[in-house]
Order: structure tokens, then sequence, then C-alpha cells
């Protein structure tokens, strides 16, 4: 049993389908029979692609299972080097292409695989479309002075890919594969007429069934080889609107295709990676941070910044306190707390900053230096050692970092993430 998708452009909605299908067909025909491909354009489309450069795709293409997939045009989207990153050291099942060539001639990724299932050979032949050099970045093609170092077997009028696919097929045969399933990501209609997928078909032999893509379109069926013989040829659309299926009978030789939609209600889905699916990447609100704003529900924050008072000093009226001196207005009693700019706080709060002391609210007085800051507690009855909250709350008080943030424009993740690395950092749980 071979599973299949194409140009799935990051709509992860039905990947728990494709896991349910799977399961069930592992279940009726034993798991080392079942096999999940993917012809193509898989980890591009959507915000989720963009920001993390394709990995979480393939993170869930990981967990669904997948065994083979073939690099679609938009799989370069993000480069040359990233996708052979995710390639070699991500993605859990093989990226397969008989047709793309480094400039020394040898293919980039395997150009095909031959599966043992016990009585029965089957290769799978990656084939990706010339026209990524075009439909993706040029550039991701080239070196820095231009010159095209890949190839996708563009030249001779297709010809050049008919010999790239019959070379890949010949090989698997004479290393004893039964069937040989082309895994294609080269269209019908729309597409460049001599690479789509009628057209090598046509210029081939040796093929069983191409699975394709790169058109979107939906089709079942069949094509005429160089020997006149037909081939099954098959698509799904794309966004997992459907899961393909080919049944191989090696007791008759029966080829079966099937077209099964993950749309509308009654469609199966496996909880394990639905559960997967479900993940949500919490951020900021791991200390309760959130904005305050159209939110149904308001969580605690629980980070907090805290120092203590190292020395107190007594200064006249008119003196001069810190770099570019602020001067006092009143006689004032000073406490140094040893925290400043060199430990993450921004320097734009200086002279307006506020802290807790003893339940009581304080300020900041003059410029923060880079190790100290000075605060005003001529109304406070502090004493050396106290504790000192910049944020967190204190005697039924509170400084959030939301506060923090507003005094200088900025926002509580940029607050949290720049404290430095001379902060102790103190976990405390709820039994503490």
């Amino acid at each position: 049993v071979i599973l299949h998708t194409n140009d799935v452009h990051t709509s992860t909605d039905g990947y728990a389908a494709v896991a349910a299908y799977r399961a069930e067909m592992e279940k009726q025909y034993g798991s080392d029979r079942v096999t999940l491909v993917d012809a193509g354009d898989a980890i591009q489309g959507g915000p989720i692609g963009t920001l993390t450069k394709g990995a979480s795709l393939v993170d869930i293409m990981n967990e669904v299972g997948y065994d083979f997939a073939i690099p679609g045009n938009h799989e370069f989207d993000y480069g040359m080097d990233v996708l052979l990153d995710l390639a070699r050291s991500r993605a859990q099942y093989t990226y397969l292409s008989c047709n793309l060539l480094d400039r020394d001639g040898n293919t980039v990724f395997a150009p095909y695989v031959v599966e043992d299932y016990g009585d029965v050979q089957v290769a799978y032949v990656g084939i990706s479309t010339p026209e990524t050099l075009t439909k993706s970045n040029p550039t991701h093609f080239q070196d820095g002075n231009g010159t095209y170092i890949y190839s996708f077997c563009e030249g001779g009028n297709g010809q050049d890919l008919y010999t790239a696919v019959q070379g890949a097929v010949d090989s698997a045969r004479a290393e004893g594969a039964d069937y040989v399933v082309a895994l294609a990501h080269l269209g019908m209609e729309g597409t460049t007429s001599v690479w789509s997928s009628g057209a090598v078909i046509a210029h081939t032999t040796g093929i069983d069934v191409l699975i394709d893509g790169h058109s979107h379109e939906v089709y079942q069926q069949q094509a005429a080889n160089l020997d006149g013989e037909l081939v099954d040829l098959v698509q799904t659309g794309t966004q997992l609107a459907n899961l393909g299926c080919i049944l191989l009978d090696p007791a008759t030789g029966d080829i079966t295709t099937q077209m099964i939609s993950l749309e509308g209600e009654n469609v199966p889905t496996d909880p394990d990676t639905q559960s997967y699916l479900d993940q949500v990447r919490v951020s900021a609100l791991l200390f309760g941070l959130q904005n305050p704003l159209g939110q149904p529900f308001r969580l605690p924050e629980v980070v907090s910044l805290r120092s203590r008072v190292v020395h107190l000093k007594q200064v006249p009226q008119g003196s001069p306190v810190g770099y570019g001196p602020h001067y006092t207005q009143r006689d004032t009693r000073l406490a140094i707390i040893p925290i400043g700019f060199g430990d993450g706080l921004h320097r734009s709060v200086s002279h307006k900053a506020p802290v807790l002391i003893r339940g009581q609210r304080a300020t900041v007085f003059g410029k923060l230096c880079m190790d100290f800051c000075m605060v005003d507690v001529t109304d406070i009855p502090a004493e050396i050692g106290d504790e000192v909250t910049l944020i967190g709350e204190s005697g039924g008080q509170s400084i959030s970092v939301f506060e923090y943030a507003a005094l200088y424009g900025g926002t509580a993740c940029e607050v949290t993430t720049s404290l430095g690395k001379r902060i102790n950092r103190i976990y405390l749980h709820e039994q503490d």
C-alpha cells in the first residue's frame, strides 16, 4: 500500500487524518507493507513555514511517519543550504531526486530507493521539475558570480530529463525492482509541456505508476509510455484535500488507485498526531506576560526582579548625583542598589523608574550607572540589606513588566530577554 500527498503548502489540518488512514492500512495489511510518500511543496506556503524555514513542517512529517519525499520547487525557497540541512539533519524520511545535479554532475539526493516488502521489491524514483530554476529564487542555484552550480536536467528540450529518469528506472530494475513508482513534482495543466508528467511517461519505459504534484490538479488517469503501455498517473490536488492510495497486488500484478477525501465530516483523525499538532508555543506566557488589552482571562505575572540596598548616603540640597548629574532639590537620603544598565536595565528609565522598598514606592534618582542605581528613600525608613523590588510584588503593591516597559516604549518580552547573565536566576516551584 502506498499512501501519497502533494502540494500541502503548510496546510497542517489534514495530517491527523493522514496518520489515521496510515494506521488503518497498517492494521489491515501490516505495518511493513504500508509506505507514505509526498510529491513536493510541503514545507512552504504559510507563516509556520516562513517563520521556521520549513523546519516545523519537517517535524510534523516526521511525526506522521513519512517514508519518502521529493523536493518540489518551493522546497528550495529558503535556500539550498537550508533544504540540505533539513534533509540531512532533521528529516527522518528520505528525499529523492534523480535529476537534481551539482556542478560535477552528481545527484544531490538519492535518485531512487528499492524497498523490500518480502515478496515484492518496489523502487521509488524521485523527479523534480526543471521549472524550479525559475519558480524558486534562481540565485539559490548559483555561485557568487551568478554561475549556475546546480542543474535539474533542463536541457535538450526535455531529453536531458527523460535520460535522467530512464537511467534511474533502469538502475532500479537492474537491482531487482518488480515495480517502479515515480514520485514526481511535474504536473500537467499550466506546466512546461516537455517537462510535464505526461511527457516524461511518453518518453520513458519501465514506470508502473507516477505519483504527481506541482499543478494542484486532482486526477486518476493513465498515459501511454514509449512502448505504448499504459502507466497510472495520479495527483491529489493541494492542501490535503485528498489522500491518494495505491494498492499493488504482486499475486495478480494489478495496480489499483484510490482518492480518499480528507474534507467534510466523519474523517478519522489520529489522536496522538492531533495532540502533536495542537501544541502551542506559549512563549512569554510562561512568565505570565500577557497583553492586558482584549484578553478573556488574566494570568498572574510570575517573574520578578529583586536586589538589595548595599549603601545609604545622606546628601544636602543641591548635591550632584550620577553621571551628567541630577541635583537634589532637598536634603536627600539615597539608597545605593547594585544593579544597572550593565545588567540589562534600560538607561531610558533613569530618574523615573519605580522600585518597592518596605512595601512603599520610591524612584530611581539620576542616571543609571553600569553597575548601580540610586534611589530616593528620604521618606522611607530603609536600611542596608533591605530587599528592593524592581519588577514584581512587595507589601501589597506591584510593578509589572508592562509598567516598566512603558517607561521607555519597550515591550514586555524585550524587558525579560534583556536581563543579563550577572543576575542570578532563582526558580521557585509551587510548593516553595
